[in-house]
């Protein structure tokens, strides 16, 4: 095995019972996002914790992601948070799992599959609150609402949205403005009322924005601000050879990096197709028996070039830490993310399912 993922289960756990503490749990509802194979972590197993935790939902992105997850016997509660095709709703509701709602046309097509089958279908309201991705427009919503709550066949107990910059506390109130206003329109027109969720990761110190659930994503895994996470992923590969060059000498592709003096380097088994970015070329650190090493030269497709001149007596076979701790020097995804100034739900949710993962209870 030249490189591989450590995933600490018991970590997942540790951040499940610190978000809890914080939003005051069973009171604010859970809804962890499982999205993208759990943001690189490993779905499955990642899900089988979160149900011990007695999570009240589970939130992916795709119908077949929602449909693995029932297959390998998780039993929580599921949203698809993104889009479904017609030709997957009646088995979507045939296995229990919600839908979100955010077009007339889409419901109608929900609406008849469950009649066909004679099974009520669960739904949660979409609404742009700004974001402009997906949902109902707010000039839109009540209309549709009304529309839907006639509907035999559909299950209506949600309503959510999403903020589209939680740092942007201008915005942000703006968009609370439009949900709320959503809200009052409700109780005037006396609809029946809706449960609401909007909040993630970086919400969880707004308690503003709880409302009944909160949706975390980076926080289930260590990845946010919040205070007391563990991170739980550690990516690790090999060195698969170590030689000396000479100043003057360049290293990779494209001839980007140019010896200043005599110095050894180590060719490690990872690269681009293995999700350790070509945009850290030149500017990626890794751990080498717990030193950090520059990358030099150009991420390749399944192999990357370091410096190794600060270690001690390298060799083929050396453990390489990508993301992770070793001794007194540590390396995170947000580390990275900052590198190549991008977000640490890219850094983890690249990573191929194909890696190996070896999960630590």
């Amino acid at each position: 095995m030249n490189r591989w993922l450590e995933i600490d289960l018991g970590a997942i756990k540790h951040n499940i019972e610190v978000i809890k503490n914080k939003i005051a749990w069973p009171k604010v509802k859970l809804m962890p996002v499982v999205k993208a194979n759990a943001y690189g972590h490993g779905a499955i197993e990642v899900a089988k914790v979160l149900e011990k935790e007695k999570v009240d939902f589970l939130a992916v992105a795709t119908f077949d992601e929602a449909v693995e997850l029932r297959k390998n016997n998780i039993k929580t509660p599921i949203l698809i948070i993104g889009y479904i095709d017609k030709d997957e709703i009646e088995e979507a509701i045939k296995n229990t799992i919600s839908m979100s709602v955010y077009d007339l046309e889409m419901t109608r097509k929900i609406s008849q599959a469950a009649k066909k089958i004679n099974i009520k279908a669960n739904i949660h309201l979409k609404l742009d609150s700004g974001m402009h991705r997906l949902g109902f427009m707010p000039e839109d919503f009540i209309c549709a609402y009304k529309k839907l709550s006639n509907e035999k066949f559909l299950m209506i107990d949600y309503l959510y949205t999403h903020f589209a910059d939680i740092t942007n506390t201008v915005f942000t109130s703006k968009q609370l403005k439009v949900l709320d206003n959503i809200l009052e329109q409700i109780k005037k027109e006396k609809l029946p009322s809706l449960k609401v969720h909007i909040s993630r990761s970086e919400g969880l110190d707004i308690p503003k924005t709880y409302y009944d659930i909160v949706r975390p994503g980076l926080a289930i895994y260590g990845l946010s601000n919040l205070k007391g996470l563990e991170p739980a992923l550690t990516f690790k590969t090999k060195i698969g050879q170590v030689k000396n060059i000479k100043k003057g000498d360049f290293v990779g592709y494209s001839l980007t990096y140019k010896a200043l003096k005599d110095m050894k380097i180590a060719t490690i088994a990872v690269g681009y197709s293995d999700g350790y970015g070509r945009n850290l070329s030149n500017k990626g650190e890794v751990i080498v028996n717990g030193t950090k090493c520059p990358v030099i030269g150009r991420v390749c497709m399944n192999l990357t070039i370091i410096n190794v001149d600060k270690v001690k007596n390298p060799k083929i076979g050396d453990e390489v830490i990508l993301i992770g701790k070793s001794g007194r020097e540590g390396i995170t995804a947000i580390d990275l993310a900052k590198k190549i100034n991008t977000i640490p739900y890219e850094i983890v949710s690249r990573i191929p399912k194909e890696i190996p993962r070896i999960f630590k209870k």
